[in-house]
């Protein structure tokens, strides 16, 4: 799969992660610990915003993100993020769905809106369409994946198809 730029470099971000003094605060991704303070926290996660409104003495948030195997490398660029208040590396498909997973449980419109953007510049082809599959049932974005399938239904077969319909049955029934 290309290669693809992830880029964050705000100013406010890089600033906050300059201040090392306060209260640690931690994430927990899938059982890995990343530290920083409450501040720099409350910069990048709205969800940490929101919760040390309501209790300032929150010192971490556990989430829990799927693991596409990409997670290793996500949480590589989420840690330099963390740390540097800026991140510039190149990423998959993958890692950019991981990222999105990540962004959306700490409420950063950055890691969520930098994967809307690598799928809406990337091309559909047969050995990536699941991974479109899987952005459409996340952003309800579906004109791009379902032109691809209608215009090339014969070629996808029929694992792809099934995977299809079975991901749209289960998003019904959610």
């Amino acid at each position: 799969m290309s290669d693809f730029q992830f880029i964050i470099d705000s100013h406010y971000c890089k600033n906050s992660s300059l201040l090392k003094i306060g209260i640690d605060f931690s994430f927990i991704i899938n059982g890995n610990r990343f530290v920083t303070t409450q501040n720099h926290a409350s910069v990048i996660s709205g969800i940490v915003r929101d919760i040390l409104i309501t209790d300032e003495s929150a010192t971490e948030i556990n989430i829990s993100i799927p693991d596409n195997g990409s997670l290793e490398k996500s949480l590589n660029i989420f840690s330099i993020f963390l740390r540097n208040g800026y991140i510039k590396e190149n990423i998959d498909l993958l890692t950019s769905e991981t990222l999105y997973h990540i962004g959306v449980s700490i409420e950063n419109e950055d890691f969520i809106n930098q994967y809307i953007n690598i799928m809406t510049i990337s091309n559909i082809t047969k050995d990536n369409i699941k991974s479109f599959i899987n952005y459409s049932l996340k952003t309800h974005d579906f004109e791009k994946t379902s032109t691809f399938i209608a215009s090339n239904l014969s070629h996808i077969g029929p694992s792809i198809c099934s995977s299809l319909i079975q991901s749209v049955f289960d998003t019904i029934k959610d």
